[in-house]
């Protein structure tokens, strides 16, 4: 099993033959002052399983907050029984809900057993250029 794509995304699409376009791929987001408006958003993860390798696979989705503190667990379980080609990717996904953070560091993981396999970081940032009166909400 091997991670191919960890990452932040504002949307994901998937064609007819069900290959997965990333849309906005992102690893920061700025607003004038606390608390900031961010989401929604996607948490992608593309695995490839190879043939030999039994896939009945648990992974969870983990948000911790940079003191340390988990915010968000999600779980996804991949059984999968018939591959007929050498490796097969499948695309996890966890939707993160339009939420109010504030400035700071939000770690991203996919785990599995407890095991860490792939990591992103949030960057949640003062934009000192404006001025705090002017209040944007990211989208």
């Amino acid at each position: 099993m091997q991670i191919e794509i960890f990452c932040l995304c504002r949307n994901v699409l998937i064609n007819a033959r069900q290959e997965p376009t990333l849309m906005e791929i992102f690893d920061s987001v700025t607003a004038a002052q606390e608390p900031v408006w961010v989401g929604p958003f996607i948490v992608v993860a593309s695995v490839r399983f190879f043939r030999e390798e039994k896939i009945n696979a648990r992974f969870d989705f983990v948000l911790h907050e940079h003191q340390g503190k988990e915010l968000v667990r999600s779980t996804e379980i991949i059984s999968i029984t018939d591959r007929p080609q050498p490796s097969t990717t499948y695309l996890l996904q966890c939707v993160m809900a339009r939420n109010r953070v504030n400035f700071g560091r939000y770690d991203f993981s996919i785990e599995q057993d407890g095991k860490s396999l792939a990591n992103t970081v949030l960057w949640v940032q003062q934009d000192k250029l404006l001025p705090p009166r002017f209040r944007f909400p990211v989208l």
